[in-house]
């Protein structure tokens, strides 16, 4: 491991209430990364899905596209 790194895990460790040990800290950094990734790929997961469902709607004609007609200029 990069000393670099080291002393940022070391660094994270002591910030700790309970101040784990070198193998323990890279233990939970693991984890909390393995579990920001699942997150992250859920909520990808989500977006795609919600994509692709709101593609495939038919377009809804907008009422501004159609010229108004005001009740002085309408003779029905």
């Amino acid at each position: 491991m990069p000393p670099e790194m080291r002393r940022a895990v070391e660094g994270w460790a002591s910030n700790q209430d309970d101040k784990p040990s070198l193998s323990e800290a890279l233990r939970r950094l693991v984890e909390r990364g393995l579990m920001a990734a699942r997150t992250d790929a859920q909520v990808e997961l989500r977006a795609s899905a919600l994509k692709r469902a709101l593609s495939s709607e038919p377009a809804k004609a907008s009422t501004r596209a159609q010229p108004r007609r005001s009740a002085k200029n309408d003779k029905t």
